[in-house]
């Protein structure tokens, strides 16, 4: 067998130790970064659940005080479970002005949900107008 003077006398095949730390480099920059794409996904969908579920909250409450006759003002306050506090709050206008129903008042009614008290305390607000007559006294 002839060799040339200057060229290999073996055939040089795989890769070189640089090649392949520059490559697991790359691997784990990328999956580093896919990572933290699926757990931000995670987090969202936690958020989603949790506005979700104050909506739901509300809407039960709120469809609860439409369905009465009679409203009394003030501000009203408790909690759905361990995580969601709400607070109702009343306030009636002026009585409509038509002649056979002047004891009929507009309500304005303001639900809010709060959950993860502190720092990074979530708010859901729901406000509706509802005509009603007006309670007088005892508490709802």
């Amino acid at each position: 067998m002839r060799f040339k003077r200057g060229a290999s006398k073996t055939n040089a095949q795989g890769f070189t130790l640089m090649e392949i730390l520059v490559a697991l480099m790359v691997l784990s920059i990328s999956m580093t970064v896919i990572l933290q794409l699926f757990s931000g996904g995670l987090r969202s969908e936690k958020m989603s659940e949790d506005y979700q579920q104050a909506l739901f909250y509300a809407k039960e409450a709120m469809e609860e005080i439409l369905l009465r006759q009679e409203l009394q003002e003030g501000t009203f306050s408790g909690a759905f479970d361990e995580k969601y506090n709400w607070t109702m709050e009343i306030t009636a206008d002026k009585p409509l002005g038509i002649s056979r129903i002047k004891t009929l008042y507009p309500f304005y009614i303001t639900m809010n949900v709060n959950w993860l008290p502190g720092r990074g305390g979530k708010h859901f607000s729901l406000t509706t107008l509802h005509i009603a007559k007006k309670k007088v006294g005892s508490e709802q």
